[in-house]
């Protein structure tokens, strides 16, 4: 337990003259938040600083089952003191091995959100690219894989890990790790309990945007008009109604390798650059508008916790995440995320990408990610902790009632901390104050990872520019 003040927002019930006021932080079962006494982000309970007080659990709703661990809390810190436990893991709880390939801050993301319930023994399995994850408070052990291992090896590698004897759940990161999972579901469900995941059609449909934008349409769901580069090369500009327009490939997503063309001429060039592989790009107008991302959880098709946000400020690449968002309500978006996940019949995790038109307020689908996406944090911040959602459902089958994250909340990630304080301005500082709170805590909380991952990115990208090759694209 910690003592530490902090401001009130308003006086408190029964309490008229204090404002400032001292409390105890305690941490049951890793739920605590960084000021007061925190069940999980957006639930904060604050308690005098008298020893003993503890507060109680609720006789029902959402928040009675995420007491459950602390039946075990005052054993582990007596076993954390004692040094048998020193980690403090609620040992009665099963063990889940995290399957991440290929993206070192995304597996951490993810980890991170998972450890702070304390609820399970995290195992992560992976590649050469995410090694720092092993430096996380959070993980109890690393596998490694190699990075051109095939797909057996990997699988022989899974099944080593559920040797145990003990409840394990498996749960995949990336997009390639959720596709293995759906593809050999039959062969993992022996070992592993497993969350619930797409069918593979749909990982295939919302992998490719040319796919999708076919799927789109058939399901009466806006999406960009899109034209394959090579219809337009072999068959003229006619499709495209206007300039600028956005080139983009359709396997990759997040942003990445998106290009803008001005002209008809530039747009020639860009096909001619890209050849043979011109059938791998597809174009979209370029429209004026506010970007939203939809993260859902679902089960055959229904929603049954999301989060939705729109981008306040931009991050450092122009299509690439936003710096600061902002939780918002938004019915347009969601409802045209309900008709994708019901035309897909969507299991899991997965983040929709919409652009809001600055003119009619019109509402057009970008792309669907199948994986984890970058902004995790923020929604863990706002209330709805998408990796416990999915371990939750794979162990019991059902969920609690899910928290919607309240409009108005904002986080700005911990790179844009200085440009969200200078566009709030004095007077809007505080507005900020709990975005920036919760996104300094992980930083604080479990450092040595990403301190260890770009150590080694600086490292390996001078040793090739020692040789005279180009550095590697950001994980």
């Amino acid at each position: 337990m910690i003592l530490h003040r902090r401001i009130q927002p308003r006086l408190l019930a029964n309490q008229r003259k204090p404002r400032w006021s001292v409390c105890l932080k305690r941490d049951f079962g890793g739920f605590g938040t960084v000021a007061g006494v925190g069940i999980e982000p957006g639930h904060t309970f604050m308690v005098p600083a008298v020893r003993g007080n503890r507060p109680t659990a609720p006789a029902e709703g959402p928040l009675r089952i995420r007491f459950g661990a602390m039946a075990g809390v005052p054993r582990v810190q007596e076993e954390r003191r004692s040094g048998a436990n020193p980690k403090g893991t609620l040992r009665e709880m099963c063990h889940v091995v995290i399957l991440a390939r290929r993206n070192c801050s995304l597996a951490l993301k993810v980890i991170r959100a998972l450890g702070r319930t304390r609820r399970y023994t995290i195992i992560v399995v992976g590649d050469e690219s995410v090694h720092a994850v092993r430096w996380s408070r959070y993980v109890e052990e690393f596998r490694s894989v190699g990075i051109a291992s095939d797909e057996q090896d990997l699988l022989t590698v899974l099944g080593s890990c559920a040797d145990r004897g003990e409840r394990c759940i498996l749960l995949p990161v990336n997009s390639e790790d959720f596709y293995l999972c759906a593809t050999r579901r039959g062969r993992l469900e022996d070992d592993y309990q497993l969350p619930p995941l797409p069918p593979v059609n749909a990982l295939e449909i919302a992998a490719d945007k040319w796919r999708l934008y076919a799927a789109a349409r058939a399901a009466g769901i806006q999406m960009l008009p899109t034209v394959q580069l090579r219809q337009i090369v072999e068959e003229g500009f006619e499709e495209i109604p206007s300039f600028p327009v956005l080139l983009k490939t359709r396997a990759r997503g997040g942003g990445e390798g998106f290009q803008v063309a001005e002209t008809r001429h530039q747009l020639l060039e860009m096909a001619r650059t890209c050849g043979e592989r011109a059938e791998d790009f597809i174009v979209q107008p370029l429209i004026r508008g506010v970007d939203h991302s939809l993260s859902v959880f679902c089960v055959d098709g229904e929603i049954l916790a999301y989060t939705l946000w729109r981008a306040v400020a931009p991050g450092g690449e122009r299509f690439g995440m936003p710096g600061v968002i902002e939780f918002v309500e938004q019915p347009q978006v969601l409802e045209e995320g309900r008709k994708a996940m019901k035309a897909l019949r969507w299991s899991g995790v997965c983040d929709m990408d919409f652009l809001v038109q600055e003119e009619d307020q019109r509402v057009w689908l970008l792309e669907i990610n199948g994986r984890f996406w970058g902004t995790l944090p923020a929604c863990t911040a706002a209330g709805v902790n998408f990796p416990w959602l999915m371990c939750a459902y794979a162990e019991h089958g059902t969920l609690p009632a899910a928290v919607t994250p309240p409009a108005g909340f904002r986080y700005a990630r911990p790179g844009a901390i200085l440009q969200c304080l200078r566009r709030a301005g004095p007077r809007g500082w505080r507005g900020w104050a709990a975005g920036l709170r919760h996104a300094l805590v992980d930083l604080v909380r479990d450092p040595a990872p990403m301190v260890l991952h770009q150590l080694a990115r600086r490292v390996a990208g001078k040793r090739r520019r020692d040789r005279g090759q180009p550095s590697s694209a950001a994980t």
